[in-house]
């Protein structure tokens, strides 16, 4: 079974050490402090990156598993299960990273986010690493839809 998803797991650790290298990054560059207002944009545009990882993922199935002839679905599932197994690689990485290497991120964050005027202990509440890494779930769902998209430009069907 493993033979069947070796480009999937091959690109699911990619994406687990490309988080890594974005947090140390995000952490060296001062947004897990001094520029913490840009905090979320930067964390959003790490979804750029996945977007050519997952691509490169449905190109190599299409060019060696498909042998060149890739429908649609075939396209969305090696997306869908690269980003579904990169879950719990990322999910290993945020808690390491933001347990030893950045262990404040949090709290900056809230402070920050109450000086623009946000109740402290609603924001206590939801910056927690557990809700961090419990969002982690959608990520397949984010797969899927740039899966969705880098199928639509390699499909031969």
């Amino acid at each position: 079974m493993l033979k069947v998803f070796k480009t999937e797991i091959k690109w699911a650790i990619v994406i687990g050490i490309l988080q890594l290298l974005w947090l140390i990054l995000e952490f060296f560059l001062g947004f897990h402090d001094d520029f913490i207002s840009y905090s979320p944009i930067v964390s959003l545009s790490f979804y750029v990156p996945i977007i050519f990882v997952i691509y490169y993922a449905i190109k190599e199935n299409k060019e060696g598993l498909y042998e060149g002839n890739m429908d649609l679905m075939k396209g969305i599932k090696t997306g869908f299960f690269t980003a579904l197994f990169a879950v719990p690689l990322m999910a290993i990485v945020k808690f390491a990273f933001f347990t030893w290497a950045s262990p404040d991120y949090f709290s900056t964050l809230i402070d920050y986010k109450v000086s623009t005027g946000f109740n402290r202990d609603k924001m206590i509440l939801h910056f927690t690493l557990k809700n961090h890494l419990r969002e982690l779930i959608f990520f397949p769902s984010m797969g899927l839809l740039f899966s969705l998209l880098g199928s639509f430009l390699l499909k031969n069907k």
